[in-house]
């Protein structure tokens, strides 16, 4: 009898129980209100022992004593099971049996011998017999294990131990059925419990009063969740529920346990677990919790009771919590189910009323009870209350519900021909496809509406178009050939005989190929062949064609097979093309040689803001070699003066905060001159759009300021002018003659000051068609007072930089014009950085459509906009059928945490398993990169690589390394593991056993300690010149003493791992 349920009335348990056929007594027999004396009858009785159970202990005991006899008997000494070999009676034994088990009832084994003779023995008696007692962990005594034998010996300690061993076996067997029977027996009070309180509170609640109240417990706690925290749904305390929290598994005592496997701390729990907040916040003492898992066996939650005092009775709370757990597991489930059905029906109802589709349902008398917006307005109807209203009594598109009705009873869909539908005046076509859907109540219908009056028309069409088509064929521009399915021409397009330079009679019989270059003609052949043969429908190649007059023209063919079995072939001329990039190299080396020869300073950098080029201008400037300034930046060769300024010009221009700076400011030469220059730096970007460098033009202005610095004391206001010009300076006088030009100015006209003066402005400047451009006749008239134009600068060899002219006249006291002052600023950098922003775009756009990895677009809500063809081949999904999805349906349940996690942090990359077509989980890296959309609304850009193949790598590599493992550590061969400084980390037995030393005294040890002074200088040699040779084996014959003053002698093979060891 085990105590169980201390707390309990005695009264409510005797009702509890007996209303499930068992009788439960207090221990003495009688009555007695006394609660901590109540017990649940147990059997613990060898006589009501399964047969099987006893024979497998009897038979075990047998085996290992090779006895003739063998006897399991009751406490009363009845004998339950027996296996005799000799010629005894099992009752006349009973009274010896009896005696010898009450002998061996204080002592381990009590031992038998009978001194008779064989052949006295008229009875059969044994000259040999042993008794051990069964007995429960607290001593009691519930029967003995016996054996017999016609051979008079003595048993050997290994043999009573054995037998002790058994005798003890068999008792846990009895004690573990009893306490299943208690187990049973306390779920089936408990959920009688459950059933009587449920009904008025709610099932959660009920079931946490009901631990509460027979735990004795001031807390009860029922939580939802798994992994990392869960949140609590119902909390009980001191007979009321309180305000659900999160509670975190790591640190708690749930931290580690399985489903189903409780855990109880009868006293100081808070000092147990000191990471668990919640704990140490109400001072819990005693606590006992279980977590519980749903019908697929997957943790959902967990339930727990906890007191600030100790726990009294710690199983009966474990025993308490098993039999809650089935309940609280089913009523959790159900509500996560309700949760998601609600979920599920409005994510329907919002796909149904969003959808472009019409869609409209009909009950299964075929009456119309709902349509979405897209149906009402394709119907004519301005929502979609007015047409549910309006088409209550009878509706004019289920002309064919009966037999829709009797086809769906063998097909899952049935799709109507396209109908002509009437409706106020408005004729169209319209095809509906119809379905059986169920929701929670009843069966419907559900009808799509699709409007194919545009299709309908083009088939009536088609018919007279084909001569038109021809027609087209024949004076499009796009060069065209149609071919047999061998690929034998057989009509060509004017276009195309220019192309090439053959008329149709020429091309009748020859196939594309016999007009391809001769070394390209193997390819497109092969291609030609899959084509024919269906493997393929079409292919596009970029390559060069034999002209009738033996020039080649370079061209871009696309073949494509129809369905009527033709191939039609669209050559598209690449020849300006090539020209075209033939010269943007030409132009490349150009650059080259530009930057190289210009007299201007030209300085190239990385992102972290370092010199990687410079020009020999910039250094012939600072009187520097070019080593002397690469891996410096601008800013080391600044005026202490100026040097903060260049400093945050820099910092803008790398943090992308401007994309292009200007400073000027003083610099110190090698020779510690100074010297002024203006620095325009612009940022070089990437094929990603991230700065990926800049390029910074220094200007020598140290003669620009020289001159300033003079004018400014002739003539003061001219000066302030000409110091605020952030470009070159031209001085004109009032009938438009250059009488001044600053430094600037002459380096940007490739002209010397002699030079540039008594000219006039219109010689300088020139339109975009070549036409001379001078300034407004208004501000010459003095109508205008300045003026600003973009137009072109002409320089002495012809070349051409654009510019942006700004003037401004200088008046006398009458008002006419005196003199004028003229801006001139080049716009080149402005235009190639304008250019290569373009060249970025259509690049990116160009990745996207082709690119090596699978790239996808997603809204600010995680829905698909666009896809890439490498995306949808990786899903199996079209463009259309990846809208309105997310990459949570694509993914693995069992990795929505892990996605969910990635969403929220919205950068990096993560791991997970995506569903590929064939069914199955393809493991996969995710990669996130935040863009915005032209109108500039938030979207993602993923990128995902498929990662299966790696995966499988590494499992085979980890397979290959525990079978490594596994070798070494029970193959014969000594091995042993050493360190890059030559100490062992780890050594096999075989290692131990040859050097007569334990792992443990090897670790840490120099291999070399281990052996003889001459051969350890000896192997430190060899090694040292092995590593110097790049060898990474080697093997030398060693000798070693052990600790046993015995010598060891082997072969040692050397093996450099990857790691260094």
């Amino acid at each position: 009898m085990t105590t169980l349920f201390p707390y309990l009335s005695w009264k409510n348990l005797r009702r509890l129980f007996s209303s499930r056929g068992i009788e439960l007594s207090n221990g003495n027999g009688s009555d007695s209100s006394d609660p901590s004396k109540l017990a649940i009858p147990c059997s613990l009785n060898l006589e009501k022992i399964d047969q099987k159970v006893l024979s497998e202990f009897g038979q075990m005991a047998q085996d290992f004593t090779h006895a003739g006899g063998v006897f399991i008997s009751s406490s009363t000494g009845r004998v339950v099971w027996q296996h005799c070999e000799l010629p005894l009676s099992v009752d006349a034994m009973k009274e010896d049996l009896l005696t010898h088990l009450r002998q061996a009832a204080n002592g381990d084994v009590a031992m038998v011998h009978k001194p008779a003779a064989p052949e006295s023995k008229p009875d059969g008696e044994a000259h040999f017999g042993a008794v051990v007692p069964v007995r429960t962990i607290k001593g009691e005594l519930l029967g003995g294990l016996c054996i017999l034998d016609e051979k008079d010996r003595n048993l050997e300690e290994s043999e009573k131990t054995e037998l002790k061993l058994i005798a003890g076996l068999l008792a846990e067997k009895l004690e573990l059925a009893a306490k299943l029977q208690q187990l049973g027996a306390a779920q089936i009070a408990f959920q009688d419990f459950i059933r009587a309180g449920a009904g008025e509170h709610g099932l959660l609640a009920s079931i946490a009063q009901t631990l509460c109240r027979l735990t004795k417990t001031e807390y009860a706690v029922i939580a939802e969740g798994w992994g990392e925290s869960s949140r609590t749904v119902h909390v009980r305390f001191q007979s009321a529920s309180i305000e659900n929290f999160d509670y975190p598994i790591k640190g708690s005592p749930l931290d580690g346990l399985r489903v189903r496997q409780p855990m109880a701390k009868a006293r100081r729990a808070a000092e147990e677990f000191p990471n668990d907040a919640w704990l140490r916040k109400n001072a819990i003492e005693g606590l006992a919790v279980l977590p519980i898992g749903d019908s697929q066996g997957h943790p959902c939650g967990w339930i727990g009771v906890f007191d600030r005092k100790p726990l009294d009775n710690a199983w009966v709370a474990e025993v308490l919590l098993e039999a809650a757990a089935l309940p609280v597991a089913g009523e959790l489930e159900r509500s996560r189910l309700e949760r998601d059905l609600r979920a599920q029906k409005a994510r329907y109802q919002s796909l149904f009323e969003g959808a472009t589709q019409g869609v409209y349902h009909l009950s299964e008398e075929g009456k119309l009870i709902g349509a979405n917006p897209a149906c009402a307005k394709l119907l004519g109807f301005g929502s979609a209350d007015e047409m549910v209203s309006s088409c209550a009594g009878a509706f004019e598109l289920p002309r064919e519900f009966a037999r829709w009705r009797n086809l769906l009873e063998t097909q899952t869909e049935v799709r109507d021909e396209p109908a002509d539908f009437s409706r106020e005046g408005r004729s169209m076509w319209l095809t509906q496809t119809v379905r059986v859907r169920k929701d929670a109540s009843a069966a419907f219908y559900e009808v799509f509406v699709e409007e194919v009056t545009h299709s309908r028309i083009a088939q009536e069409l088609a018919v007279n178009w084909q001569a038109r088509a021809e027609g087209l064929l024949e004076t499009s521009s796009v060069a065209m050939a149609m071919t047999d399915a061998a690929g034998v021409i057989e009509r060509t397009n004017l276009a195309f005989r220019q192309l090439l330079g053959f008329s149709e009679a020429e091309f009748r019989a020859k196939s594309l190929i016999d007009f391809s270059h001769p070394g390209e003609a193997r390819d497109e052949a092969q291609l030609q062949s899959d084509l024919a043969s269906g493997r393929r429908r079409t292919y596009q190649l970029e390559k060069r064609y034999v002209r009738k007059d033996g020039g080649f023209v370079c061209a871009r063919v696309t073949v494509n097979r129809m369905d009527s079995g033709l191939m039609l072939i669209v050559l598209e001329d690449l020849t300006a093309r090539r020209t075209a990039e033939a010269e943007a190299q030409a132009a490349g080396q150009k650059f080259r040689a530009a930057f190289e020869n210009t007299a201007i300073g030209v300085v190239l950098g990385g992102p972290d803001g370092s010199i990687t080029q410079a020009n020999p201008a910039f250094c012939s400037w600072l009187n520097l070699k070019e080593p002397d300034v690469i891996g410096k930046a601008l800013p080391d060769f600044a005026h202490f003066n100026d040097l903060e300024a260049l400093k945050t010009a820099r910092e803008d221009l790398i943090a992308s905060r401007r994309d292009r700076v200007q400073h000027e400011g003083r610099f110190r030469g090698k020779d510690g001159g100074i010297r002024w220059g203006r620095v325009t730096c612009a940022a070089l970007q990437g094929g990603d759009g991230n700065a990926k460098g800049w390029m910074a033009l220094v200007e020598d202005t140290t003669r620009q300021h020289e001159a300033e610095e003079a004018l400014r004391d002739h003539d003061k206001p001219f000066q302030e002018l000409l110091g605020k010009a952030g470009y070159s300076v031209l001085g004109a006088d009032a009938k438009g003659h250059i009488v001044s030009a600053s430094p600037e100015c002459e380096k940007l006209f490739d002209l010397d000051g002699g030079e540039l003066l008594a000219r006039k402005l219109g010689e300088l400047f020139v339109d975009k068609d070549g036409k001379a451009m001078d300034a407004p006749e208004e501000f010459w008239r003095g109508a205008a007072p300045s003026f600003s134009l973009e137009l072109f600068g002409k320089r002495p060899d012809q070349s051409r930089f654009c510019a942006r002219l700004s003037g401004l006249g200088i008046r006398r006291e009458d008002g006419q014009l005196h003199s004028a002052i003229f801006l001139v600023e080049s716009l080149d950098e402005i235009r190639k950085a304008q250019a290569g922003w373009k060249a970025v775009t259509e690049r990116f756009d160009s990745l996207f459509q082709h690119p090596a990895l699978a790239v996808a677009l997603l809204d600010s809500q995680g829905l698909f906009v666009e896809c890439n063809a490498a995306f949808q081949e990786l899903t199996g999904a079209s463009q259309q059928e990846l809208r309105y999805k997310s990459l949570s349906d694509l993914t693995m349940p069992e990795d929505a945490e892990a996605l969910a996690q990635f969403a929220r942090e919205s950068r990096g990359s993560v791991e997970l398993r995506m569903v590929n077509p064939q069914g199955g989980a393809s493991w996969v890296r995710v990669t996130h990169a935040g863009v915005h959309s032209k109108e500039g609304a938030p979207e993602a850009l993923i990128v995902v690589e498929n990662l299966s193949r790696l995966k499988e790598s590494e499992q085979s590599l980890e397979d290959h390394r525990e079978r490594l493992e596994s070798l070494v550590e029970e193959g014969s061969v000594p091995v042993a593991f050493l360190s890059a400084e030559g100490r062992i980390d780890r050594a096999n037995p075989a290692w131990s056993s040859l050097v007569g030393a334990t792992p443990r005294e090897l670790t840490g040890k120099p291999l070399t300690k281990l052996l003889n002074a001459e051969h350890a200088e000896e192997f430190s040699r060899v090694q040292a010149q092995a590593a110097q040779g790049g060898r990474d084996r080697f093997q030398i014959e060693v000798r070693g003493p052990r600790p046993d003053g015995t010598r060891f002698s082997a072969r040692l093979t050397w093996l450099s791992l990857a790691d260094g060891g």
